[in-house]
């Protein structure tokens, strides 16, 4: 009895000893396996809340993009500077109109042009960039502090007497009227549509243009033979036409250009008409004698260079 009691406890012992270490085992393998497989897919574990950021981005997202516009403001400048002005004027000499006894003095028409002395006068150019055009059109007007000419005679108009004898016989003792025939002061009036490139290496803008153009000139007879005994009235017509520009503006600082201009102008020819001439003549009891007027075709092709230094707004 007792040994069967014994062999009862040792085949339990036994059996609880071996139970023990399958049981350590299997913990061991599930955690060996769990471990492994956590490390050879570890995108498999997972978070409620990622789960739910997999949800939302599930779902449509629209992206607006902002396109940066250069917002371009209009733009006024004006530049103001010394312009040089040759007026390149032909006449087609002087037609006399010679009226009661000078018309028994014979008047050929004498041979000679009327010509203008270059000039310099200060001048500005103002210009007006519409936001429309983003500054590569601009519109532009020439203005200037008015300065006299000179206008001189050549030829035998500045050295033969207009009426050397009365009746082929007698002396008038009218003398030629010399050089000088008296002073103008023109103004041009214009308006151009000018063509610009944007800033070359940041400083340099290049520019082209044309327009309409309008000159008006006042004038006044200064000579001595006509101014002697009355003074004439001289008047020219307005003259039409067009006007080319080109040029180039050089920045200096941020708002600061320096511009160098040309402009050139085409023009109609105009009358210029002298009036209310009287000469003093050497013939018996005619001391002074009423010539009538003469006029003449002039025709005008100026050219206007200008420096100037001016800012834009």
């Amino acid at each position: 009895m007792r040994i069967a009691l014994g062999l009862g406890l040792i085949l339990v012992a036994t059996t609880i000893a071996s139970a023990a270490p399958r049981k350590r085992l299997k913990h061991e393998n599930r955690a060996a396996v769990e471990e492994a497989f956590d490390e050879e897919a570890p995108e498999h574990r997972r978070t409620a809340a990622e789960d739910d950021d997999e949800v939302e981005a599930d779902e449509p997202i629209i992206v607006v993009r902002k396109t940066a516009t250069r917002k371009t403001k209009r733009e006024f400048y004006f530049r103001a500077g010394i312009a040089h002005v040759n007026a390149r004027t032909k006449s087609s000499g002087m037609k006399l109109e010679p009226v009661g006894i000078a018309a028994l003095m014979p008047m050929e028409p004498p041979q000679g042009e009327i010509v203008t002395d270059p000039a310099n006068v200060i001048t500005a150019i103002i210009g007006f960039s519409p936001a429309t055009f983003r500054g590569y059109v601009s519109f532009e007007t020439l203005i200037g502090i008015p300065k006299s000419s000179k206008l001189r005679a050549t030829g035998d108009l500045a050295t033969k007497s207009l009426s050397p004898t009365a009746l082929d016989l007698i002396p008038t003792g009218v003398p030629p009227l010399g050089e000088e025939i008296g002073e103008a002061n023109a103004a041009p009036l214009m308006i151009t549509a000018v063509a610009r490139t944007p800033e070359l290496g940041g400083r340099v803008r290049l520019y082209a243009g044309a327009g309409p153009v309008l000159l008006l000139v006042r004038a006044k007879v200064t000579n001595a033979v006509l101014t002697e005994v009355a003074t004439p009235r001289i008047e020219t017509s307005p003259a039409y036409g067009v006007v080319a520009q080109a040029g180039v503006d050089l920045r200096l600082t941020r708002s600061i250009y320096a511009r160098l201009d040309l402009k050139e102008m085409w023009l109609t020819p105009s009358e210029t008409r002298i009036s209310n001439i009287h000469v003093k003549t050497t013939i018996p009891l005619l001391d002074t004698v009423e010539v009538g007027s003469a006029t003449s075709q002039v025709q005008a092709n100026p050219i206007v260079v200008q420096l100037g230094v001016g800012a834009n707004f």
